[in-house]
Protein backbone atom coordinates (compact mmCIF):
# COMPACT_ATOMS: atom_id res chain seq x y z
CA UNK A 1 0.00 0.00 0.00
CA UNK A 2 2.61 2.41 0.71
CA UNK A 3 4.55 1.72 -2.63
CA UNK A 4 1.45 2.30 -4.34
CA UNK A 5 0.84 5.80 -2.48
CA UNK A 6 5.17 6.38 -3.53
CA UNK A 7 3.98 6.55 -7.16
CA UNK A 8 1.19 9.53 -6.97
CA UNK A 9 3.69 12.28 -6.55
CA UNK A 10 5.98 11.38 -9.38
CA UNK A 11 2.64 10.73 -11.95
CA UNK A 12 1.08 13.88 -10.44
CA UNK A 13 4.38 15.68 -12.03
CA UNK A 14 4.91 13.67 -14.98
CA UNK A 15 0.64 14.41 -15.75
CA UNK A 16 1.84 18.15 -15.28
CA UNK A 17 4.37 18.48 -17.28
CA UNK A 18 2.88 16.65 -20.46
CA UNK A 19 -0.15 19.33 -19.96
CA UNK A 20 2.36 22.46 -19.37
CA UNK A 21 4.30 20.85 -22.30
CA UNK A 22 0.71 20.67 -24.70
CA UNK A 23 -0.17 23.92 -23.42
CA UNK A 24 3.07 25.42 -24.02
CA UNK A 25 3.25 23.83 -27.94
CA UNK A 26 -0.86 25.19 -28.44
CA UNK A 27 0.21 28.82 -26.91
CA UNK A 28 3.13 28.97 -29.47
CA UNK A 29 1.08 27.44 -32.27
CA UNK A 30 -1.65 30.18 -31.44
CA UNK A 31 0.73 32.85 -31.12
CA UNK A 32 1.96 31.32 -34.62
CA UNK A 33 -1.45 31.87 -36.21
CA UNK A 34 -2.04 35.07 -34.82
CA UNK A 35 1.38 36.69 -35.99
CA UNK A 36 0.48 34.85 -39.43
CA UNK A 37 -3.20 36.14 -39.67
CA UNK A 38 -1.66 39.80 -38.96
CA UNK A 39 0.91 39.64 -41.34
CA UNK A 40 -2.04 38.91 -43.63
CA UNK A 41 -3.77 41.71 -42.42
CA UNK A 42 -1.34 44.24 -43.30
CA UNK A 43 -0.26 42.71 -45.73
CA UNK A 44 -3.99 43.31 -47.08
CA UNK A 45 -4.22 46.94 -46.39
CA UNK A 46 -0.87 47.75 -48.06
CA UNK A 47 -1.76 45.91 -51.11
CA UNK A 48 -5.39 48.04 -50.35
CA UNK A 49 -3.53 51.14 -50.49
CA UNK A 50 -1.84 50.23 -53.63
CA UNK A 51 -5.01 49.67 -55.67
CA UNK A 52 -6.16 52.46 -54.16
CA UNK A 53 -3.30 54.79 -55.32
CA UNK A 54 -3.56 53.33 -59.07
CA UNK A 55 -7.22 54.36 -58.86
CA UNK A 56 -6.82 57.74 -57.59
CA UNK A 57 -4.51 58.28 -60.70
CA UNK A 58 -7.22 57.34 -63.18
CA UNK A 59 -8.59 60.66 -62.42
CA UNK A 60 -5.85 62.41 -61.44
CA UNK A 61 -2.81 63.42 -63.57
CA UNK A 62 0.59 62.22 -62.38
CA UNK A 63 3.64 63.99 -64.52
CA UNK A 64 5.53 61.19 -65.75
CA UNK A 65 8.48 59.84 -63.33
CA UNK A 66 7.15 62.08 -60.68
CA UNK A 67 5.64 60.57 -56.91
CA UNK A 68 2.55 61.08 -55.85
CA UNK A 69 2.43 60.38 -51.98
CA UNK A 70 -1.54 59.72 -51.13
CA UNK A 71 -2.58 58.91 -46.92
CA UNK A 72 -5.21 56.50 -46.30
CA UNK A 73 -8.85 58.20 -46.16
CA UNK A 74 -9.69 55.07 -43.03
CA UNK A 75 -9.97 57.06 -39.94
CA UNK A 76 -8.78 53.66 -38.19
CA UNK A 77 -5.60 53.67 -40.71
CA UNK A 78 -4.66 57.15 -40.66
CA UNK A 79 -0.93 56.19 -41.46
CA UNK A 80 -1.22 53.87 -44.19
CA UNK A 81 -0.32 55.71 -47.31
CA UNK A 82 1.13 54.74 -51.23
CA UNK A 83 3.35 56.37 -53.58
CA UNK A 84 2.86 55.47 -57.08
CA UNK A 85 5.92 56.04 -60.17
CA UNK A 86 4.57 56.51 -63.52
CA UNK A 87 7.01 55.23 -66.24
CA UNK A 88 6.65 56.15 -69.80
CA UNK A 89 7.64 54.32 -73.02
CA UNK A 90 11.49 54.56 -72.80
CA UNK A 91 12.02 55.45 -69.58
CA UNK A 92 14.78 54.27 -67.00
CA UNK A 93 13.56 52.03 -63.78
CA UNK A 94 10.47 50.78 -65.65
CA UNK A 95 9.79 46.81 -64.64
CA UNK A 96 8.04 46.41 -67.81
CA UNK A 97 8.64 47.69 -71.61
CA UNK A 98 5.99 50.73 -72.27
CA UNK A 99 4.38 50.71 -75.94
CA UNK A 100 4.10 53.75 -77.34
CA UNK A 101 0.57 55.30 -76.08
CA UNK A 102 0.75 53.55 -73.29
CA UNK A 103 2.27 54.41 -69.56
CA UNK A 104 3.05 51.46 -66.62
CA UNK A 105 2.36 52.96 -63.12
CA UNK A 106 3.72 51.28 -59.92
CA UNK A 107 2.36 51.50 -56.61
CA UNK A 108 4.23 51.04 -53.48
CA UNK A 109 1.11 51.03 -50.82
CA UNK A 110 2.19 50.57 -46.70
CA UNK A 111 0.24 49.92 -43.99
CA UNK A 112 1.82 51.84 -41.03
CA UNK A 113 1.58 53.00 -37.55
CA UNK A 114 3.10 56.01 -36.98
CA UNK A 115 6.55 55.96 -38.22
CA UNK A 116 6.22 52.18 -38.28
CA UNK A 117 5.73 50.25 -41.55
CA UNK A 118 3.43 47.20 -41.07
CA UNK A 119 3.59 45.29 -44.36
CA UNK A 120 4.05 46.69 -47.79
CA UNK A 121 3.20 45.93 -51.53
CA UNK A 122 3.92 46.88 -54.82
CA UNK A 123 1.08 46.79 -57.76
CA UNK A 124 2.20 47.43 -61.36
CA UNK A 125 -0.46 48.58 -64.26
CA UNK A 126 0.10 49.09 -67.76
CA UNK A 127 -2.58 52.14 -68.14
CA UNK A 128 -4.10 53.07 -72.20
CA UNK A 129 -5.07 56.22 -72.70
CA UNK A 130 -8.05 56.61 -74.78
CA UNK A 131 -11.05 58.54 -75.26
CA UNK A 132 -13.86 57.78 -72.88
CA UNK A 133 -16.72 56.16 -74.09
CA UNK A 134 -19.27 58.77 -74.78
CA UNK A 135 -17.05 61.78 -75.66
CA UNK A 136 -18.13 61.64 -79.15
CA UNK A 137 -21.66 61.24 -80.97
CA UNK A 138 -20.56 58.09 -82.66
CA UNK A 139 -17.30 56.11 -81.20
CA UNK A 140 -17.45 53.18 -84.29
CA UNK A 141 -14.52 50.98 -85.89
CA UNK A 142 -17.15 52.01 -89.18
CA UNK A 143 -20.44 53.94 -90.03
CA UNK A 144 -22.31 54.43 -92.85
CA UNK A 145 -25.21 57.02 -92.74
CA UNK A 146 -27.61 57.17 -94.71
CA UNK A 147 -30.86 58.81 -96.17
CA UNK A 148 -34.15 57.66 -98.50
CA UNK A 149 -34.42 59.82 -101.30
CA UNK A 150 -31.00 60.75 -101.30
CA UNK A 151 -31.84 63.13 -98.82
CA UNK A 152 -28.73 65.49 -96.99
CA UNK A 153 -28.37 65.06 -93.18
CA UNK A 154 -27.84 67.24 -90.91
CA UNK A 155 -25.23 66.98 -87.82
CA UNK A 156 -24.78 68.43 -85.06
CA UNK A 157 -23.98 68.35 -80.99
CA UNK A 158 -26.77 69.63 -78.33
CA UNK A 159 -26.28 69.45 -74.33
CA UNK A 160 -29.94 68.41 -73.19
CA UNK A 161 -29.67 69.25 -70.28
CA UNK A 162 -29.41 72.92 -71.17
CA UNK A 163 -30.97 72.37 -74.58
CA UNK A 164 -28.00 74.39 -75.45
CA UNK A 165 -26.18 73.75 -78.95
CA UNK A 166 -22.29 72.99 -78.71
CA UNK A 167 -20.02 73.44 -81.56
CA UNK A 168 -16.55 72.35 -81.93
CA UNK A 169 -17.24 69.08 -80.48
CA UNK A 170 -16.74 65.73 -82.02
CA UNK A 171 -19.49 64.01 -83.71
CA UNK A 172 -18.02 60.68 -84.49
CA UNK A 173 -14.68 59.21 -83.55
CA UNK A 174 -12.97 56.38 -85.61
CA UNK A 175 -10.62 53.85 -84.56
CA UNK A 176 -10.13 52.66 -88.60
CA UNK A 177 -7.06 53.53 -90.50
CA UNK A 178 -8.57 51.48 -93.55
CA UNK A 179 -11.36 49.25 -94.33
CA UNK A 180 -11.86 45.70 -92.91
CA UNK A 181 -9.60 43.25 -95.27
CA UNK A 182 -11.61 40.08 -93.94
CA UNK A 183 -14.59 39.19 -92.05
CA UNK A 184 -18.68 39.92 -92.69
CA UNK A 185 -19.15 42.12 -95.93
CA UNK A 186 -20.52 45.40 -95.03
CA UNK A 187 -21.40 46.89 -98.91
CA UNK A 188 -22.95 49.80 -97.38
CA UNK A 189 -19.57 51.24 -96.39
CA UNK A 190 -17.43 53.49 -99.28
CA UNK A 191 -14.63 54.44 -96.05
CA UNK A 192 -15.04 53.53 -92.75
CA UNK A 193 -16.76 56.81 -92.36
CA UNK A 194 -19.41 56.90 -95.00
CA UNK A 195 -21.71 59.94 -94.54
CA UNK A 196 -22.96 60.30 -98.15
CA UNK A 197 -25.22 63.54 -98.47
CA UNK A 198 -24.35 66.20 -95.96
CA UNK A 199 -26.92 69.07 -95.58
CA UNK A 200 -24.29 70.52 -92.38
CA UNK A 201 -22.17 68.96 -90.33
CA UNK A 202 -21.44 70.94 -86.82
CA UNK A 203 -18.55 69.71 -85.40
CA UNK A 204 -16.01 67.36 -86.32
CA UNK A 205 -14.78 63.57 -86.97
CA UNK A 206 -11.58 62.46 -84.89
CA UNK A 207 -9.51 59.74 -86.64
CA UNK A 208 -6.50 58.00 -85.61
CA UNK A 209 -3.28 60.03 -86.26
CA UNK A 210 -1.59 57.14 -88.84
CA UNK A 211 -4.81 57.77 -90.99
CA UNK A 212 -5.63 59.67 -93.90
CA UNK A 213 -8.31 61.92 -94.20
CA UNK A 214 -9.94 60.47 -97.07
CA UNK A 215 -10.89 57.36 -94.84
CA UNK A 216 -13.85 59.62 -94.20
CA UNK A 217 -16.51 60.43 -97.28
CA UNK A 218 -19.43 62.75 -97.77
CA UNK A 219 -21.06 64.81 -100.23
CA UNK A 220 -21.76 68.19 -99.41
CA UNK A 221 -22.15 71.78 -101.06
CA UNK A 222 -18.49 73.54 -102.01
CA UNK A 223 -18.95 76.09 -99.32
CA UNK A 224 -19.49 74.35 -96.77
CA UNK A 225 -16.92 71.31 -95.28
CA UNK A 226 -16.85 68.62 -92.65
CA UNK A 227 -13.71 69.23 -90.02
CA UNK A 228 -11.59 66.34 -89.42
CA UNK A 229 -9.35 65.99 -86.66
CA UNK A 230 -6.59 63.61 -87.00
CA UNK A 231 -5.79 63.52 -83.42
CA UNK A 232 -7.56 60.20 -82.68
CA UNK A 233 -6.33 56.67 -81.28
CA UNK A 234 -7.79 54.30 -78.97
CA UNK A 235 -11.30 54.18 -77.43
CA UNK A 236 -11.70 53.06 -73.72
CA UNK A 237 -14.44 51.34 -73.21
CA UNK A 238 -15.18 50.10 -69.45
CA UNK A 239 -15.64 46.31 -68.77
CA UNK A 240 -18.74 45.18 -69.10
CA UNK A 241 -19.98 45.37 -64.88
CA UNK A 242 -24.06 44.82 -64.40
CA UNK A 243 -23.91 45.10 -60.55
CA UNK A 244 -25.05 42.62 -58.27
CA UNK A 245 -27.51 42.19 -55.56
CA UNK A 246 -30.74 42.52 -57.88
CA UNK A 247 -33.79 40.88 -57.60
CA UNK A 248 -33.75 37.90 -59.72
CA UNK A 249 -36.85 37.05 -62.12
CA UNK A 250 -36.45 33.57 -63.87
CA UNK A 251 -38.32 34.38 -67.07
CA UNK A 252 -40.78 37.30 -67.82
CA UNK A 253 -42.98 37.76 -70.65
CA UNK A 254 -44.33 40.83 -71.56
CA UNK A 255 -47.21 41.57 -73.89
CA UNK A 256 -48.73 45.11 -73.36
CA UNK A 257 -48.31 47.87 -71.72
CA UNK A 258 -46.19 47.30 -67.86
CA UNK A 259 -44.01 48.54 -65.13
CA UNK A 260 -41.16 46.49 -65.65
CA UNK A 261 -39.65 46.31 -62.09
CA UNK A 262 -35.81 46.70 -61.63
CA UNK A 263 -33.95 43.56 -61.50
CA UNK A 264 -31.57 40.49 -62.70
CA UNK A 265 -34.18 38.97 -65.14
CA UNK A 266 -32.64 35.24 -66.84
CA UNK A 267 -35.14 36.14 -69.81
CA UNK A 268 -37.19 38.89 -71.40
CA UNK A 269 -39.79 38.00 -73.50
CA UNK A 270 -40.81 41.39 -75.39
CA UNK A 271 -44.28 40.54 -77.43
CA UNK A 272 -45.37 42.72 -80.32
CA UNK A 273 -46.86 45.99 -78.89
CA UNK A 274 -45.61 45.41 -75.88
CA UNK A 275 -43.91 48.35 -73.79
CA UNK A 276 -41.51 47.91 -70.73
CA UNK A 277 -41.36 50.66 -68.80
CA UNK A 278 -38.51 51.05 -67.12
CA UNK A 279 -37.12 52.82 -63.79
CA UNK A 280 -34.26 51.94 -62.28
CA UNK A 281 -31.02 49.07 -62.78
CA UNK A 282 -31.48 45.98 -65.21
CA UNK A 283 -29.19 42.97 -65.89
CA UNK A 284 -31.04 40.69 -68.51
CA UNK A 285 -29.28 37.85 -69.37
CA UNK A 286 -31.32 37.11 -72.54
CA UNK A 287 -33.77 39.48 -74.27
CA UNK A 288 -36.00 37.94 -77.06
CA UNK A 289 -37.47 40.66 -79.30
CA UNK A 290 -40.57 39.00 -80.51
CA UNK A 291 -41.67 39.62 -84.07
CA UNK A 292 -45.27 40.66 -85.64
CA UNK A 293 -47.26 43.70 -86.86
CA UNK A 294 -45.02 46.13 -84.65
CA UNK A 295 -42.36 46.14 -82.69
CA UNK A 296 -41.86 45.81 -78.78
CA UNK A 297 -40.75 48.96 -76.96
CA UNK A 298 -38.26 49.56 -73.79
CA UNK A 299 -39.54 53.47 -72.85
CA UNK A 300 -38.39 55.33 -70.01
CA UNK A 301 -40.79 57.90 -68.81
CA UNK A 302 -40.64 61.59 -67.70
CA UNK A 303 -38.90 61.94 -64.46
CA UNK A 304 -37.47 58.14 -64.67
CA UNK A 305 -34.29 57.41 -65.56
CA UNK A 306 -32.83 53.42 -66.56
CA UNK A 307 -29.75 51.43 -66.93
CA UNK A 308 -30.26 48.12 -68.54
CA UNK A 309 -27.22 45.51 -68.98
CA UNK A 310 -28.01 43.03 -72.14
CA UNK A 311 -25.86 39.86 -72.14
CA UNK A 312 -27.54 38.48 -75.44
CA UNK A 313 -30.51 39.62 -78.12
CA UNK A 314 -32.29 37.87 -80.27
CA UNK A 315 -34.21 39.64 -82.99
CA UNK A 316 -37.15 37.84 -85.15
CA UNK A 317 -36.54 39.86 -87.99
CA UNK A 318 -37.77 43.31 -85.98
CA UNK A 319 -35.94 45.93 -84.43
CA UNK A 320 -36.30 46.89 -80.86
CA UNK A 321 -37.49 50.21 -80.01
CA UNK A 322 -35.97 52.45 -77.71
CA UNK A 323 -38.28 55.89 -76.48
CA UNK A 324 -37.01 58.64 -73.67
CA UNK A 325 -39.56 61.11 -72.30
CA UNK A 326 -37.04 62.22 -70.00
CA UNK A 327 -35.52 63.53 -73.24
CA UNK A 328 -31.78 63.31 -71.78
CA UNK A 329 -29.64 60.59 -72.89
CA UNK A 330 -27.56 60.57 -69.84
CA UNK A 331 -30.75 59.14 -67.97
CA UNK A 332 -31.45 55.56 -70.47
CA UNK A 333 -28.00 54.19 -70.45
CA UNK A 334 -28.47 51.00 -72.93
CA UNK A 335 -25.43 48.62 -72.62
CA UNK A 336 -24.40 45.15 -74.57
CA UNK A 337 -22.22 42.35 -73.31
CA UNK A 338 -19.06 42.94 -75.84
CA UNK A 339 -19.13 40.26 -78.86
CA UNK A 340 -16.38 39.22 -81.00
CA UNK A 341 -18.66 38.97 -84.23
CA UNK A 342 -20.56 41.86 -84.89
CA UNK A 343 -23.12 40.46 -87.19
CA UNK A 344 -25.92 39.72 -86.55
CA UNK A 345 -26.34 43.33 -86.17
CA UNK A 346 -28.58 45.11 -82.88
CA UNK A 347 -31.11 46.63 -84.47
CA UNK A 348 -32.88 49.85 -82.85
CA UNK A 349 -35.69 51.92 -84.16
CA UNK A 350 -35.45 55.23 -82.12
CA UNK A 351 -38.67 56.86 -81.13
CA UNK A 352 -38.82 60.51 -81.35
CA UNK A 353 -34.91 59.92 -81.69
CA UNK A 354 -34.34 57.55 -79.27
CA UNK A 355 -31.97 59.98 -76.73
CA UNK A 356 -30.56 56.98 -75.11
CA UNK A 357 -26.90 56.37 -74.79
CA UNK A 358 -26.15 52.92 -76.11
CA UNK A 359 -22.51 51.09 -75.81
CA UNK A 360 -22.53 47.79 -77.59
CA UNK A 361 -18.72 47.06 -78.17
CA UNK A 362 -17.23 44.66 -80.23
CA UNK A 363 -21.16 44.86 -82.04
CA UNK A 364 -23.15 46.07 -84.96
CA UNK A 365 -26.18 48.46 -84.09
CA UNK A 366 -28.87 49.44 -86.85
CA UNK A 367 -30.34 52.78 -86.10
CA UNK A 368 -33.49 53.60 -87.93
CA UNK A 369 -35.44 56.69 -87.31
CA UNK A 370 -39.07 57.02 -86.84
CA UNK A 371 -41.22 59.85 -89.02
CA UNK A 372 -39.65 62.77 -87.55
CA UNK A 373 -36.00 61.40 -88.92
CA UNK A 374 -34.24 62.06 -85.91
CA UNK A 375 -31.26 59.85 -84.34
CA UNK A 376 -30.33 61.10 -80.70
CA UNK A 377 -28.21 60.52 -77.76
CA UNK A 378 -24.09 59.00 -77.55
CA UNK A 379 -23.49 55.44 -79.29
CA UNK A 380 -20.24 53.31 -79.08
CA UNK A 381 -20.28 50.23 -81.25
CA UNK A 382 -17.91 48.03 -84.32
CA UNK A 383 -20.49 49.17 -86.79
CA UNK A 384 -22.93 51.88 -86.76
CA UNK A 385 -25.26 52.23 -89.37
CA UNK A 386 -28.10 55.09 -89.56
CA UNK A 387 -31.02 55.03 -91.60
CA UNK A 388 -33.93 57.64 -92.34
CA UNK A 389 -36.90 56.38 -93.69
CA UNK A 390 -39.16 58.44 -95.65
CA UNK A 391 -40.90 60.86 -93.09
CA UNK A 392 -42.76 63.56 -92.23
CA UNK A 393 -39.41 65.20 -90.44
CA UNK A 394 -37.91 68.14 -92.31
CA UNK A 395 -34.62 67.49 -92.40
CA UNK A 396 -33.12 64.09 -91.55
CA UNK A 397 -31.06 65.01 -88.06
CA UNK A 398 -28.23 63.38 -86.21
CA UNK A 399 -27.90 64.91 -83.04
CA UNK A 400 -24.71 64.00 -80.40
CA UNK A 401 -26.59 65.07 -77.04
CA UNK A 402 -23.35 64.96 -74.51
CA UNK A 403 -25.27 64.24 -71.87
CA UNK A 404 -24.48 61.05 -72.99
CA UNK A 405 -21.04 60.95 -71.92
CA UNK A 406 -19.18 58.75 -69.51
CA UNK A 407 -16.11 60.63 -69.18
CA UNK A 408 -14.80 60.71 -65.62
CA UNK A 409 -13.55 63.65 -65.85
CA UNK A 410 -12.30 66.74 -68.36
CA UNK A 411 -8.51 66.33 -69.49
CA UNK A 412 -6.55 68.22 -71.15
CA UNK A 413 -2.61 67.77 -72.93
CA UNK A 414 -0.57 66.47 -69.50
CA UNK A 415 2.10 68.58 -68.38
CA UNK A 416 4.67 65.77 -69.74
CA UNK A 417 3.15 66.91 -72.81
CA UNK A 418 3.95 70.42 -72.51
CA UNK A 419 0.48 71.49 -71.82
CA UNK A 420 -1.66 72.69 -68.92
CA UNK A 421 -4.37 70.14 -69.55
CA UNK A 422 -7.69 71.41 -70.36
CA UNK A 423 -11.48 70.30 -71.22
CA UNK A 424 -12.44 67.52 -73.44
CA UNK A 425 -12.23 68.37 -77.12
CA UNK A 426 -10.12 71.36 -76.48
CA UNK A 427 -8.68 72.86 -79.22
CA UNK A 428 -9.58 74.76 -82.26
CA UNK A 429 -10.89 73.69 -85.90
CA UNK A 430 -9.41 75.58 -88.68
CA UNK A 431 -10.24 74.88 -92.54
CA UNK A 432 -7.91 72.55 -94.63
CA UNK A 433 -5.45 74.06 -96.63
CA UNK A 434 -5.16 71.50 -98.73
CA UNK A 435 -1.61 70.46 -97.10
CA UNK A 436 -1.90 66.50 -97.71
CA UNK A 437 -0.45 66.45 -94.00
CA UNK A 438 -3.08 69.17 -92.30
CA UNK A 439 -5.09 68.02 -90.00
CA UNK A 440 -7.73 70.56 -90.16
CA UNK A 441 -7.12 71.08 -86.19
CA UNK A 442 -4.49 72.75 -84.16
CA UNK A 443 -4.02 71.91 -80.47
CA UNK A 444 -3.99 74.47 -77.38
CA UNK A 445 -0.17 75.50 -77.26
CA UNK A 446 0.73 74.15 -79.99
CA UNK A 447 2.07 75.98 -83.00
CA UNK A 448 -0.34 75.56 -86.22
CA UNK A 449 1.83 74.38 -88.18
CA UNK A 450 0.48 73.05 -91.75
CA UNK A 451 1.78 69.72 -92.20
CA UNK A 452 1.93 68.13 -88.48
CA UNK A 453 -0.29 66.79 -86.12
CA UNK A 454 0.10 69.94 -83.66
CA UNK A 455 1.06 67.02 -80.89
CA UNK A 456 4.78 67.72 -79.75
CA UNK A 457 6.31 64.10 -78.22
CA UNK A 458 9.02 64.32 -76.08
CA UNK A 459 10.86 61.57 -75.33
CA UNK A 460 10.57 59.02 -72.68
CA UNK A 461 6.58 60.28 -72.04
CA UNK A 462 3.15 58.72 -73.40
CA UNK A 463 1.63 60.46 -75.65
CA UNK A 464 -1.52 62.15 -74.11
CA UNK A 465 -4.16 63.64 -77.00
CA UNK A 466 -6.29 65.78 -75.75
CA UNK A 467 -9.42 64.59 -74.39
CA UNK A 468 -8.15 61.27 -73.47
CA UNK A 469 -8.25 59.24 -70.44
CA UNK A 470 -6.44 56.64 -68.77
CA UNK A 471 -7.54 53.00 -68.72
CA UNK A 472 -5.96 50.19 -66.71
CA UNK A 473 -5.50 47.25 -68.75
CA UNK A 474 -3.74 45.16 -66.23
CA UNK A 475 -2.21 44.71 -62.98
CA UNK A 476 0.79 42.56 -61.37
CA UNK A 477 1.97 41.92 -58.10
CA UNK A 478 5.72 43.09 -58.20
Amino acid sequence: MNKRRGYAIPLSLCVAGVTLFLGLSAAQMSAGDLGVSSHQYYQERARQMADYGLERCVVQDVPSGSLLNLQSVSGAHPDDSVRVTVFGPGQVGSPVTVPTGCEYWVAEGKAAQGFRTLASARVGAMVRFGRPVGSAGAQIRYMAVEAENDDPVTFKVIDRVTNQEVEDEVVCSTEATELPTSGPPMPFLVTPVTLRKVQDFKGMVRIPQAANNAIVSYDIAPEKLVPITQDGGPLNVPEYSPPGGLAYFSTVTVSDTTDLPPGRYGMLKLMPSAVAQLNGVYHIEKLEVLGGDSSPRLLVKALNSAKVFVNSIQQDQRPLEIQNRQHIAGDFRLTFREEANPLPPVLLKMIEGGEAAVVAPGRALGLISDDNRRVQGAFSSEVLRVNFPTGSGPVPQFIYDISGTTARRPRGPSVVDGGPGGPVGGGTPIPPDGNPGDTGYVDPGAPPNPGDTGKPKLPGSALRPSGTEPMILSRQNL
